[in-house]
């Protein structure tokens, strides 16, 4: 670690090092390269949380891109589910017809996140915001109060986690999330507001169930 004044601030740089950048093309490619013992490698799609990451203490041999995936950044219906691919950027959610036509209030509330951070809306993706693990980030408060589902590609098969539960349960041993799903049986609203950042945030979304009205609210505080 250096710390360098620069006459106005002091700040710090760190030296990360040699790192490999992989560009895998599947799904199985990436988990050959997660069960590697001898690496200890970072998986990136928009890459705009990785700096911060360094900064904190990350270290890594190896990049892995999922950028190349197919189907990596779609959204796409299932039955009664919307699907989500986790390398969807906020702002190719925030423009999406298909997002639009079935989950409009989704649509509106993400069009929020990373609001007026151009490079943050082009870049930054669903899953990178779900993975960073940072309180202060959105998605996953939104995803909780929607009953959505996690899904990650693991060594013996996809495997789902609810995103109600993520926060303690985190991801699957040398797994990577590959996509998102938010059912739809039922939904009635969804209403985000984060008119009290950095203090706290509120999504509920409304359904009908059996015998009535079910409304499911997730209040989200930053440490």
């Amino acid at each position: 670690m250096k710390v360098v004044d620069s006459g106005l601030v002091a700040t710090s740089m760190r030296d990360i090092g040699r790192v490999r950048l992989h560009r895998p093309r599947s799904a199985q490619h990436v988990l050959e390269i997660l069960s590697d013992a001898e690496r200890r490698p970072v998986i990136v799609a928009g890459a705009t949380d990785l700096c911060a990451q360094f900064n904190c203490g990350l270290t890594a041999t190896d990049l892995i891109w999922l950028a190349r995936l197919d189907g990596y950044e779609r959204i796409a219906t299932a039955g009664s589910d919307l699907v989500i691919g986790a390398g969807c950027t906020h702002a190719a959610g925030a423009a999406a017809v298909a997002l639009g036509k079935r989950f409009p209030d989704l649509q509106k509330a993400w069009r929020m996140v990373a609001s007026g951070v151009e490079r943050i809306r082009e870049w930054g993706t669903i899953g990178g915001n779900l993975m960073a693990g940072r309180t202060r980030y959105e998605t996953l408060v939104l995803l909780m109060a929607a009953g959505a589902v996690l899904r990650f590609e693991t060594p013996s098969g996809q495997q789902a986690v609810e995103a109600r539960d993520f926060w303690e349960k985190r991801a699957p041993a040398a797994s990577f999330l590959s996509e998102i799903a938010v059912p739809m049986e039922g939904l009635i609203a969804l209403r985000y507001d984060r008119s009290l950042r950095p203090i706290m945030t509120l999504a509920i979304c409304v359904r009908q169930v059996e015998g009535g009205v079910q409304a499911h609210a997730v209040i989200a505080t930053q440490s």
